[in-house]
């Protein structure tokens, strides 16, 4: 150690120079730290080499450790770093933490990484003006800090594609008397063992591509320190052994399915991609992030934008415009009670914010009462004939003269054709057999309520008419309750 101090009057001025003789020179050091009171610690890193020198260097405290990873100082360049600086300005060191206002004393350790010897000079200089007193340190430890453990992080990656995750190689080491010391980053060569499913750059930057699994492998070299000890235990040379080695982290890109749960429908229009309910009826709908084979990917909380090919009623219920992903799933209740125009039913689509599109088309169902037309031999407003044993419905509104329809009855179905128009409305004066009165009654495009459930003028309700064939096909007698939708 070396100090020197000048007193004048009432001011102290403190000079502790940066020596650096051969016998100075070293690949890493110890030293104690304080800031207490009025008191300052810097510590001084001199490269004594033409060209870049790579070090780490920490700052260990009580309950915990500043790290600042993997640094380097130029060639011929010193670099000084402030203890106190660092603390009260709360400046995050690599890992993202911060040393605690409370933090006032410690130990300094540092070591070149590389596999020459004697490269830097290290000093710690401490000073307090208040008691007008300086101290020096210089201390070497016994050889560069050594090779201890190596891993990838993160080590395991889920995401949709378009995602991206910066990876980052790390290691840790361990001083020469076995103290493990704080993980660094440090550089690395980097690819994939699958590039279609995922790629990552030389930064360590990993992009998820396609559905599937991937390793995201990381290789670089580190350095094994031994010691040789000569008489009495004493270090009498320090030799390097260059450990090569690959690290990887498991990358599996995933898929966004969506489901609807307990199906009002009858099961053949639900799956991955569409799912059948009633308007009216609220129904739950599941969004997951699932992996190649099936499984969701509990890991995966990213967010999900969500549109409709229609805009939703105020008096629907949708998801929100977004959502976040939770434990790699998300669940929602939807009412749904309408449909545009002639539509079989609604479409969202759902954007992960990586990229990429999920349709998932809602077949909707309107519950009515149905009748039975008959009228065989009678001309129907679009102009048809009805015969026996006709197949054909009449819907409240004008403009549907052949219009597709899938009709339901428990398991029994049928697909047919808008031949009339009816029943009950549109109807511009009462008589006798129709004492309603009112316009067209598109209610599948109003919120999926019959008008006639609302007057007293009809006698039974129905919302649609039926030919005698598809009366009989589904098995009806009477009048009785149907689902139907647009086909």
């Amino acid at each position: 150690m070396a100090a020197q101090s000048v007193s004048s009057d009432d001011n102290q001025v403190f000079r502790v120079p940066l020596l650096d003789p051969a016998a100075q020179r070293s690949s890493t050091g110890g030293y104690p730290w304080s800031i207490e009171g009025d008191s300052a610690t810097v510590v001084y890193l001199k490269n004594v080499t033409e060209y870049p020198q790579n070090f780490t260097l920490q700052f260990d405290y009580a309950g915990g450790v500043y790290g600042l990873g993997l640094k380097t100082v130029e060639g011929g360049q010193t670099l000084a770093v402030d203890i106190r600086a660092l603390r009260d300005s709360q400046t995050p060191d690599a890992k993202g933490s911060v040393m605690p206002r409370e933090a006032a004393r410690g130990q300094v350790l540092w070591s070149a990484k590389g596999q020459e010897k004697l490269v830097l000079i290290g000093r710690a200089e401490q000073a307090d003006t208040a008691h007008a007193m300086s101290s020096s340190y210089a201390c070497q430890n016994c050889c560069p800090d050594s090779f201890l453990y190596g891993f990838v992080t993160p080590g395991e990656i889920s995401g949709f594609p378009g995602d991206q995750t910066l990876c980052a190689a790390m290691q840790q080491n361990e001083t020469c008397y076995g103290t493990p010391l704080e993980p660094f980053s440090v550089f690395a060569d980097w690819w994939s063992s699958n590039s279609s499913v995922a790629t990552i750059d030389g930064g360590g930057l990993a992009t998820a591509v396609n559905v599937g699994s991937a390793r995201l492998q990381g290789q670089w070299v580190a350095e094994r320190w031994l010691m040789a000890l000569g008489e009495f235990g004493q270090p009498v040379s320090c030799e390097v052994s260059p450990l090569g080695f690959i690290e990887e982290a498991l990358c599996d890109v995933v898929q966004l399915r969506v489901r609807l749960l307990n199906s009002p429908v009858p099961d053949g229009e639900s799956g991955d991609t569409s799912g059948a309910v009633i308007a009216g009826q609220q129904f739950q709908m599941l969004a997951e992030a699932v992996t190649i084979d099936g499984q969701v990917a509990i890991d995966v909380n990213s967010s999900v934008h969500v549109t409709t090919n229609r805009p939703l009623d105020s008096s629907e219920g949708g998801f929100s415009p977004s959502f976040n992903l939770s434990n790699g799933s998300y669940q929602q209740a939807v009412l749904l009670n309408r449909v545009a125009g002639t539509d079989r039913g609604t479409t969202f689509r759902f954007s992960p914010s990586g990229g990429g599109n999920l349709d998932f088309f809602i077949y909707t169902y309107f519950q009515v009462v149905a009748s039975r037309e008959g009228l065989v031999g009678g001309t129907t407003a679009c102009g048809h004939t009805i015969a026996i044993n006709d197949h054909f419905v009449a819907l409240p509104s004008t403009g549907l003269c052949n219009t597709s329809v899938f009709l339901r009855n428990g398991n029994r179905t049928e697909t047919t054709t808008v031949r009339d128009v009816g029943p009950w409305y549109p109807h511009s004066a009462a008589t006798t057999g129709n004492p309603c009165v009112g316009g067209n009654d598109p209610y599948w495009n109003t919120g999926g309520i019959p008008r006639v459930l609302g007057q007293s003028c009809d006698a039974n309700n129905a919302a649609i008419d039926l030919g005698d064939g598809t009366f009989a096909s589904l098995g009806l007698s009477g009048t009785g309750t149907i689902l139907w939708r647009f086909d």
